[in-house]
């Protein structure tokens, strides 16, 4: 199999080579000979200077680091071209906003002419990208080619099984995962070909891990947490606000008009200030002025802390609703269709059938991890199969691997 891997070519939040790790994971698993990459001459050139940068990519994927020499499949898109759209939008992050939503026809013409070219001699099979790009996507109709969007999924290791993002329509937002649940749900006989794990089986699960230093990790926190507990109360607040990264393609380009100041502001509608507890994102840039600021030592004791949850569209809204806690998702995410019905914080209307909606999102839309650039997995995907089938393909990888 075949594929075109597109690095971003923009530095976004002035870091070269932004998704490098997307390259050297593809790596590890797939032949250099087997991918033609695009993106920025960072991508080809910063090897020995990102190891000497303590780069986290290259520790995680040093496998494949070790190997990138031997890419000869390189596209250089030259970032030049991008000084237009930056005398419009002026900073960087309304330039990455731009392009994620908006075709820029610069970035067209280059991506054209290196698909010609590919496109030729190779048949490919699928583009592998790391974040939602217009250009992109308008080209990759023109070919007839999928594109298979992917990320770091909502629950990682050590405190979860690990998982991923694979999207054939977009990644964080405008993605497929709604549309695929309906899908799932009008297959004939869906509830007997699928098991279904009760709320604690399934909350059960997804902490789950047989990684024994991730176990050790784990263990270790608990014990932290355990002598903590006893300064807070459960359910101690009204509702709980895990605020997000400010300059995170979540919040520039899928939050519907939302941002952290708002989402307290919209809490603060609803119930006191001294009712809402607010955790700041452990990546974000700015403190805010409220009257109570979580000090918890995981995410696991904030949610513990709260009756209700409201956020953005950061992944502890789904954490909450495995927790059993209402929550409500003001801005685009792929778990919207598991949250709360209504817009008030103070009247919870749960999603119809939730724990069948929580066993979709955990086993039919997320992806083993491990899975993301497996050829066999790949393959299975791209001949479209039935929606039961899927979930039944990441169930049984984590019941036997």
């Amino acid at each position: 199999m075949k594929f075109i891997t597109f690095l971003y070519p923009y530095d976004i939040r002035n870091i070269e080579a932004p998704h490098i790790w997307l390259l050297y994971k593809q790596l590890e698993k797939i032949s250099p000979e087997n991918l033609f990459c695009i993106g920025s001459n960072d991508y080809f050139n910063g090897k020995q200077c990102f190891k000497e940068e303590k780069r986290w990519e290259v520790n995680w994927a040093e496998k494949g680091w070790r190997v990138s020499d031997d890419i000869t499949n390189k596209y250089v898109i030259n970032k030049d071209i991008f000084k237009a759209l930056e005398s419009i939008e002026v900073t960087p992050n309304r330039v990455w906003s731009s392009l994620i939503s908006e075709v820029y026809p610069p970035l067209v013409s280059a991506l054209e002419s290196y698909f010609e070219v590919i496109i030729q001699e190779n048949s490919i099979d699928a583009i592998y990208t790391l974040c939602n790009c217009a250009s992109l996507s308008q080209v990759s109709k023109k070919y007839n080619i999928p594109i298979i969007h992917i990320e770091l999924g909502a629950l990682r290791a050590p405190h979860y099984i690990n998982t991923a993002y694979f999207d054939f329509k977009g990644v964080n937002g405008n993605t497929e995962s709604k549309n695929r649940y309906e899908d799932f749900i009008s297959e004939e006989n869906y509830k007997n070909k699928v098991p279904f794990l009760g709320r604690e089986q399934l909350l059960g699960f997804i902490r789950r891990n047989n990684n024994d230093k991730a176990k050790g990790l784990i263990k270790k926190i608990t014990r932290k947490i355990r002598s903590l507990l006893k300064r807070y109360r459960s359910d101690e607040y009204e509702i709980g606000l895990p605020l997000q990264v400010e300059d995170d393609s979540n919040m520039l380009s899928y939050s519907k008009g939302f941002n952290n100041i708002e989402l307290i502001s919209y809490a603060h509608k609803y119930f006191s200030k001294e009712k809402v507890l607010v955790r700041k994102h452990p990546g974000g840039h700015a403190h805010y002025k409220v009257e109570n600021n979580d000090d918890s030592l995981s995410p696991y004791q904030f949610l513990d802390r709260c009756k209700r949850i409201v956020t953005i569209n950061s992944s502890m809204g789904l954490e909450a609703l495995l927790n059993g806690k209402p929550a409500w998702i003001t801005g685009e995410s792929p778990f919207s269709f598991c949250s709360s019905q209504t817009i008030n914080l103070d009247e919870y209307q749960e999603a119809k059938n939730l724990d069948e909606r929580l066993n979709f999102a955990v086993f039919g839309y997320l992806v083993p991890f491990d899975l993301l650039f497996d050829l066999e997995y790949i393959n299975f995907r791209l001949n479209h199969p039935k929606e039961t089938d899927i979930y039944l393909k990441h169930f049984n990888f984590w019941m036997h691997g």
